[in-house]
């Protein structure tokens, strides 16, 4: 294996993180590496610590640009990436030191072009440890693209997170990141991995995912709550629309799951505005004369959505 990989790292205020970070993808045991840092803006020294690691390996560099926001950061990188591989790691996350290894010579042992590990999310030490025990470093499943978006789509195996794959940089031309939205993956997944031939993934958990209690995912500011409220349906939205003009059975799958997360934002209590309610009971109804249309969705289900087109008038 000598193909470039480049990596991209998105940096906002994660100083405390960054050096596990950074330091997480120079000791990889694969060495062609294309080390990207993307600055968005800090205040709190993290720019600095990426300059630094810079004037210590050649193989990163450093792009330092008003915040944005991560799809931002993340556009910023792949603009910038030359390598026939493409990955994604956050600034306050790190990678086991095979990560780009093991991924892949899976794509190209497998000659498959998205290649997606398991990972884990991590608050302490003896956390990562636990999961580590339960990890299966030898199974490895080959899906075709149909059978990784229905994954996705049914929130299995294969999940929307960007930061647990490794692609073929050639399957994000056309493909961006959306600025300005939360739940930015769930925009973009399911596109990637239509384009892709054969998706692989391992067992091994390759991503250690931080949780931090001052997150944006883990907010509790009102606005937040409720454009990720927003967010998570246009995303589902646009995923339907998307296979209704390419492929009927994801279309019937994409459609349940759009309609479910209309009713999830109303009765999860992400909405307290009264508007804000009517604007997604007005969704619901809009879409709701096709319960009976769309392809492939079972007569429970069409009857369960038809009945809460009654009962989501309650909220």
């Amino acid at each position: 294996m000598s193909d470039l990989v480049s990596v991209i790292v998105p940096v906002y205020n994660v100083r405390e993180y960054l050096h596990k970070c950074i330091d997480s993808v120079k000791q990889q045991t694969y060495k062609n590496l294309q080390i990207i840092l993307v600055d968005d803006g800090s205040t709190d020294g993290s720019g600095q610590i990426c300059d630094e690691a810079a004037g210590s390996d050649e193989r990163i560099t450093v792009r330092h640009q008003a915040n944005g926001g991560l799809s931002a950061a993340r556009n910023k990188g792949l603009e910038i990436a030359t390598g026939k591989y493409v990955c994604f790691l956050d600034g306050d996350d790190w990678f086991d030191e095979h990560f780009t290894e093991e991924l892949l010579n899976i794509a190209e042992t497998r000659n498959v072009d998205i290649a997606v590990c398991a990972f884990v999310r991590v608050s302490g030490e003896n956390e990562v440890k636990a999961d580590k025990e339960r990890e299966n470093a030898e199974e490895l499943i080959e899906y075709d693209n149909r059978q990784a978006v229905r994954e996705v789509i049914e929130e299995k195996r294969i999940k929307s997170l960007t930061w647990n794959k490794l692609y073929k940089r050639e399957l994000w031309e056309g493909i961006s990141f959306p600025e300005g939205k939360h739940h930015e993956d769930e925009y973009t997944t399911y596109k990637l991995l239509w384009k892709a031939g054969k998706v692989a993934e391992t067992g091994r958990v390759l991503y250690y995912y931080r949780k931090r209690p001052d997150s944006v995912t883990e907010t509790s500011e009102k606005a937040i709550i409720r454009e990720r409220a927003y967010h998570t349906v246009e995303a589902k939205e646009e995923r339907y629309i998307f296979f209704a003009e390419r492929d009927g059975m994801l279309a019937g799958k994409a459609f349940i799951h759009y309609m479910d997360g209309l009713k999830y934002v109303l009765r999860s209590g992400m909405l307290s505005d009264p508007a804000d309610k009517r604007a997604v009971i007005k969704k619901y109804d809009e879409y709701s004369g096709r319960i009976w249309k769309v392809p492939n969705v079972s007569l429970y289900k069409r009857a369960a959505l038809t009945v809460w087109k009654a009962v989501i008038r309650l909220f």
